[in-house]
């Protein structure tokens, strides 16, 4: 299939897409893609072990895991840690979208960004393997839903985007160092 040259654009080359949104990087703006991708995962990933906990027994338990003080609080934190990831990655994504408007971006502003989506990523990878371990072992068979949401929220994680060296890049931008500004 071909596709016509009007809709198409290079990823690192200049002008590619018209308005605020071809101001933006294309590597600032696919790592914040990408980080809302994992936020989504972890988002199911809590939802599916909780609906698993109101009818899952425990081997040797006397109630449902719902009714777990450890899986409770469990819950509780990483329900706190995706809030946190997200409201760092929605403060991001509207700084980033005021500077797309109005002006042009610092250095610091897009290592910021990329460290944001970064984090942001590991946050909802983490708050992934804690609802996988919560759900014990329903969790491992190839048809839980948690299992599939491990595997996918991991893959995000190893995108070039968002590996963890991305905190180097951004440490050494916001430390004033000589680094090569293309990667951001």
């Amino acid at each position: 299939m071909l596709v016509p040259d009007e809709r198409t654009f290079s990823a690192f080359g200049e002008g590619g897409v018209e308005g605020p949104l071809g101001n933006i990087p294309e590597l600032s703006y696919s790592s914040i893609a990408f980080a809302h991708v994992a936020l989504g995962i972890a988002d199911g990933a809590l939802a599916e072990v909780t609906t698993l906990a109101t009818g899952k027994v425990p081997m040797f338990a006397d109630a449902t895991l719902a009714a777990n003080p450890l899986f409770r609080h469990q819950l509780g934190e990483a329900d706190a840690h995706l809030r946190a990831a997200a409201a760092l990655l929605e403060a991001t994504v509207a700084s980033t979208w005021a500077t797309a408007v109005d002006g042009e971006f610092a250095p610091e502003q897009l290592a910021r960004a990329r460290a944001a989506a970064t984090w942001a990523t590991k946050a909802a990878a983490e708050v992934v393997d804690t609802a996988y371990t919560a759900g014990g072992g329903t969790a491992l068979y190839c048809s839980s839903p948690l299992q599939r949401r491990l595997r996918d929220a991991h893959a995000v994680t190893q995108h070039f985007a968002l590996k963890g060296d991305t905190f180097t890049l951004a440490g050494a931008v916001l430390a004033g160092q000589d680094v090569d500004l293309s990667f951001l």
